[in-house]
C-alpha cells in the first residue's frame, strides 16, 4: 500500500488522464490524506521515500522517530493544589534525571466528548532559590493569566495578588563592584525569602527582571497588609547583607580618599565628587523593595491585567514615597525633579493602605475537590517544520485540543555512516532528542532563558561554517514606558508591536530569539554583508515610522492632556507639559538601537558576541 501510494504521488499526473473531474479531484485529496498520514506514523524501523510532487523535494522517513509526545513529571515528590487554582487543575513537582526541578500543571479537558489529562510543563526560574515559576516566559505568563482570569468571573473572593519591585537592583548592577554578579545574588536571596513567608500556601513567580509576583488564598485586608510588613522587616534582616561587603569597601575608600586629599594628592573637587558619590550610595543601600496587592474573584476587576495593574499602581506609590524619602530622582515617575531640603529620611518606612474591604467577600462553603486525573494522556503530534539547519530543526507540534507549541529536534550527526547512499540520498538520520522551546511571553520569539533556546544559539554561532550574521536590538525607552498609565503593561504591548516588526522583516529561515531585558538577537543564515545591512535598515526604518509604535507614545501624551484639564494648580500643569514635552522627544527620536556583526566561516561563541554588541550600549 505505501508502494501504491509513492507511485500515485509521483506519477499523478499520468494517472488521472481520462477521470471524470469529480473522480479526479476525490484521487487527489485521498492522496493528499494517506500521504499526511504516513508522514507523521511510526513505521518501526521502515525506511521509505516518497515524493511530494506539490514541493518538488524529498521528505525522508527518520529511523526511530517519534511522532508523538507526552509530558509527565518524572519521580513525582508533591502534587500542589490551591483554593485559588480550578478544580480540574493541579501541579505536579518532580525531579529529571539530572536532579533540576520540573513543575507539570495538569489539566482535565474535554476532547470529542471525552475526558483527557493535558499535561503542561510550567517553566522554573533556576536563576531564583526554591519554587519560583519564571512568568517571563510564555507558558509560565498564561499560567498566572488564566488564574486570575478564571478569578475574576468568581462571586467569591479567589486570592490576592501580590506584586513586588525590587527597587535598586539596577542600580546594584551598574555600581557594586561586582555589579551583575551581587544583583544575581540579591535576586536569589529575595526569592529565598519570599519562599520562605508564604511557604505552601502561595505560588512565587518571577514575572520578569526586578519584578516578582505572589498567589495567594483569599486573606482578609489586615492579614494582607501583615504579609507585606513582614516582607519588608525580612528584606532587611535576611537580604540586604548584599550591601554589607559594599558598605565596607566604600567606607574604605572614602577613608583613604581623605588621606589622599590631606596629603595633597587629590584636589578639593575630586573629593566632594568623591564624598557625594558616597551619600548617593548610602540613600541606594536603604531597604529596596515596593509591594502592591490587589484582589481577584468577587468581581473586584474585569481582567487579569486589571488585577495587575491594581496591584502594581500601589507598589509604584510605595516606590515614590520611598524615593523622595531618600532625595532621589523621581522624574521617571513623575516627570519632573523634585528640589529637596533637608537630609534624607534613611529611617522612612512606608506604612501599607489596606485594601478595599468590599472586595473582599470570601467564600463560606467549599467542598474539597474530588477530581479523578486518572485518565488518558492528550497527545502532541508532531507537525511542520518550520525551520532547518545544519542537524537542528524547529518543529510545530500539534496538540488534540487544537493548541500548537514549537520543539526543536536535534539529529545524530557524529553516528558512522553504515548505509550506502539510496538515489544519491544519503541515509536516514536518528533522531537523538526532542525539547520544547519556551516562548517569550510577548514577542513570541524563542526565549534565552530557555536551554533548548541556549543550545540552538550555541550551535548557530559555534559549529555552523557558512556565512552568517547577527542583528542585535535593543528597544529604547522600556523603563520609561514601564510608567505610563498602564504601567509594564504599555512596556509589554511595545515588546509586542516590535517584535512583529521584526518578524514581518525576516526571511524563514532567521531566527529572532528574545534576550533578557530589551534586548534581541536575529541569527540570520547565509547572508552577505551588504544583505544583512540592508536588512538592519529595513528593520529600524520600520519601527520608527510605525503608526502603532507612535500610537502608544500618543495615547500617553493625550491621556496627560486629560489631566492638564482637571489639573487643581498652575505648578500642576506645568508638570504635566513637561511630562509631555519628554514624550514628544521620546516619539520623535530613533526607537530602538541596532547593530549588525558578519560572521565569515568562523567559529564564534554567544559570550563573544554578546560582548561586541554590549559595547554598543
Amino acid at each position: 500500500m505505501i508502494k501504491a501510494c509513492i507511485v500515485i504521488a509521483s506519477n499523478h499526473d499520468v494517472l488521472i488522464k481520462g477521470l471524470n473531474l469529480k473522480f479526479k479531484i476525490i484521487l487527489i485529496e485521498l492522496t493528499i490524506t494517506l500521504l499526511a498520514n504516513f508522514a507523521h506514523a511510526s513505521i518501526g524501523s521502515c525506511k521509505q521515500l516518497f515524493n511530494d510532487s506539490n514541493l518538488g523535494m524529498l521528505v525522508e522517513r527518520r529511523k526511530e522517530q517519534v511522532w508523538t509526545v507526552t509530558e509527565s513529571a518524572q519521580n513525582v515528590q508533591k502534587i500542589i493544589q490551591f483554593d485559588f487554582m480550578p478544580p480540574v487543575q493541579r501541579l505536579k513537582l518532580g525531579f529529571a534525571l539530572n536532579g533540576s526541578k520540573e513543575l507539570f500543571l495538569e489539566t482535565i479537558v474535554k476532547v470529542e466528548n471525552t475526558l483527557k489529562l493535558k499535561t503542561e510543563k510550567i517553566p522554573l526560574d533556576l536563576m531564583c532559590d526554591g519554587l519560583v515559576i519564571d512568568g517571563g516566559l510564555e507558558s509560565g505568563r498564561k499560567f498566572v493569566e488564566s488564574i486570575l482570569s478564571e478569578g475574576v468571573k468568581q462571586k467569591h473572593t479567589k486570592g490576592v495578588f501580590i506584586f513586588i519591585d525590587i527597587n535598586n537592583l539596577g542600580f546594584i548592577n551598574k555600581n557594586f563592584f561586582e555589579k551583575n554578579k551581587t544583583g544575581d545574588h540579591y535576586v536569589k536571596l529575595v526569592s529565598k525569602m519570599l519562599n520562605r513567608l508564604i511557604g505552601d500556601k502561595g505560588l512565587l513567580v518571577r514575572m520578569g527582571g526586578d519584578e516578582f509576583a505572589i498567589l495567594m488564598p483569599a486573606m482578609s485586608p489586615e492579614d494582607v497588609k501583615s504579609l507585606q510588613n513582614k516582607i519588608m522587616r525580612e528584606l532587611k534582616n535576611e537580604v540586604h547583607e548584599v550591601f554589607k561587603f559594599e558598605t565596607l569597601s566604600r567606607v574604605e575608600n572614602v577613608k583613604i580618599l581623605q588621606k589622599a586629599q590631606s596629603l595633597g594628592f587629590v584636589s578639593q573637587t575630586e573629593y566632594n565628587s568623591g564624598i557625594e558619590q558616597f551619600k548617593k550610595y548610602v540613600t541606594y543601600s536603604q531597604e529596596g523593595l515596593s509591594v502592591g496587592a490587589a484582589y481577584f474573584g468577587a468581581h473586584s476587576a474585569n481582567s487579569a491585567s486589571d488585577v495587575q495593574t491594581s496591584a502594581e499602581n500601589l507598589a509604584t506609590q510605595m516606590k515614590l514615597e520611598i524615593k523622595m524619602a531618600l532625595h532621589q530622582d523621581v522624574s521617571k515617575y513623575t516627570g519632573r525633579k523634585y528640589q529637596y531640603s533637608g537630609s534624607p529620611r534613611l529611617a522612612f518606612r512606608y506604612d501599607f493602605p489596606l485594601l478595599n474591604e468590599v472586595d473582599y467577600k470570601p467564600q463560606k462553603y467549599q467542598s474539597p475537590p474530588n477530581k479523578n486525573f486518572n485518565l488518558p494522556p492528550l497527545l502532541k503530534t508532531r507537525g511542520a517544520v518550520i525551520k532547518r539547519f545544519g542537524q537542528i530543526s524547529l518543529v510545530r507540534y500539534l496538540s488534540e485540543d487544537g493548541q500548537s507549541e514549537t520543539r526543536i529536534e536535534y539529529y545524530d550527526s557524529s553516528s558512522p555512516q553504515t548505509h550506502s547512499e539510496i538515489n544519491g540520498l544519503k541515509p536516514p538520520q536518528r533522531l537523538v532528542r526532542s525539547g520544547k522551546v519556551d516562548i517569550h511571553s510577548h514577542s513570541s520569539f524563542p526565549d534565552f532563558k530557555s536551554s533548548e533556546s541556549q543550545d540552538m544559539m550555541k550551535y548557530f554561532l559555534s559549529d555552523y561554517t557558512v556565512d552568517r550574521g547577527v542583528i542585535w536590538i535593543n528597544l529604547q525607552n522600556l523603563g520609561k514606558l514601564n510608567y505610563f498609565k498602564h504601567k509594564t503593561l504599555t512596556g509589554d504591548r511595545m515588546i509586542k508591536r516590535f517584535s512583529e516588526i521584526i518578524a514581518e522583516s525576516l526571511r524563514d529561515s532567521d531566527i529572532p530569539i528574545k534576550l533578557p531585558g530589551s534586548e534581541f538577537l536575529i541569527l540570520i543564515d547565509q547572508v552577505g554583508p551588504e544583505k544583512l545591512k540592508k536588512m538592519s535598515e529595513l528593520i529600524l526604518k520600520k519601527i520608527d515610522s510605525d503608526e502603532v509604535v507612535h500610537q502608544i507614545y500618543q495615547e500617553q501624551i493625550d491621556d496627560l492632556n486629560d489631566q492638564i484639564l482637571r489639573a487643581s494648580s498652575v505648578e500642576e500643569q506645568k508638570m504635566l507639559l513637561n511630562q509631555i514635552e519628554e514624550i514628544q522627544n521620546m516619539k520623535s527620536k530613533p526607537k530602538l538601537l541596532l547593530k549588525h556583526l558578519y560572521l565569515k566561516n568562523q567559529k564564534t561563541g554567544y559570550e563573544q558576541v554578546i560582548r561586541y554588541f554590549q559595547g554598543a550600549i
